[in-house]
């Protein structure tokens, strides 16, 4: 069975962060199918065991091995970068107890039984020195981290930008995809190989080629285990009511972007599909 090619593929080519949107209008529900009992947009109240705000975790595993390194930790909540409030962004609470449940965008919970049982990396670089790297589809690229087991115990990533895509596998047609939801067969890139490990594939690695309407392989696409995640740059700019009186802004989205440091004088850049999104300078 060949791969969909769908609409949300032509986001990512004239917008990525419109695709992105899709996942936070979504339900709290388990990350990786029933079986799985990492939940994503989920929050888990419960007595703390630790101070979150002391230490930034910048991927879930990290988290995940934080808590149970924890006395009397017996539950974890991650906040990625997409948490409204950046004074939370990143931060790993353990937990003792579970009492309740709460929608959270943005946020990863579960038992710390959970954790990735496969011997699969944790982390990966997707990489590519070939046609990939330059189209349409390069935000694809980059770093990702293990966040679950998916079917048949191949694990799942999401990338660590602020594009999130996932990459995980359909075992309907043995295929690896990388795309914004999941249980899908259709992404912006895929891979042939069926192996339990993307690091191991042998498959050939092909991306959705909007201009030619068809899959373009890349026989340079890889990905490879790295012991680190680098965290991500921070950002450079402000935005709405903090822009206010400054003479260089920029709107986007609805939304009006100005430099940090110096909002009176220099250039500002915003592209949803970059890291940083929002860049400056004088």
């Amino acid at each position: 069975m060949r791969p969909i090619f769908l609409s949300s593929v032509v986001l990512a080519l004239f917008g990525g962060f419109e695709a992105k949107s899709a996942i936070a209008n979504s339900k709290a529900k388990p990350i990786a199918g029933e079986k799985a009992c990492i939940e994503a947009n989920t929050d888990i109240s419960g007595n703390n065991v630790n101070d979150g705000l002391s230490t930034k975790f910048y991927s879930m595993n990290e988290c995940i091995d934080y808590c149970k390194r924890t006395t009397g930790a017996n539950y974890f909540v991650w906040s990625d970068q997409t948490f409204f409030d950046p004074n939370y962004q990143y931060t790993c609470w353990c937990k003792a107890n579970k009492v309740d449940t709460s929608v959270s965008y943005g946020t990863f919970s579960g038992p710390l039984g959970c954790a990735p049982e496969a011997n699969c990396c944790l982390n990966i670089l997707v990489q590519s020195s070939g046609s990939l790297a330059g189209s349409g589809q390069a935000h694809i690229l980059g770093y990702y981290t293990k966040i679950s087991e998916g079917e048949d115990g191949h694990p799942v990533y999401q990338q660590t930008t602020q594009l999130k895509h996932f990459l995980f596998y359909r075992s309907n047609i043995k295929n690896w995809f990388v795309n914004d939801a999941m249980g899908v067969n259709q992404g912006y890139a895929l891979n042939s190989g069926a192996e339990t490990c993307i690091t191991d594939s042998t498959g050939m690695w092909e991306y959705y080629d909007f201009g030619v309407g068809d899959w373009v392989p890349d026989p340079t696409a890889r990905a490879i285990c790295v012991d680190d995640v680098p965290p991500p740059p921070e950002e450079q700019c402000n935005s709405g009511s903090l822009c206010d009186g400054c003479v260089l802004t920029l709107p986007f989205e609805n939304t009006i972007y100005c430099c940090k440091d110096q909002c009176q004088y220099g250039w500002i850049d915003y592209d949803p599909n970059n890291s940083p999104m929002c860049t400056c300078g004088v």
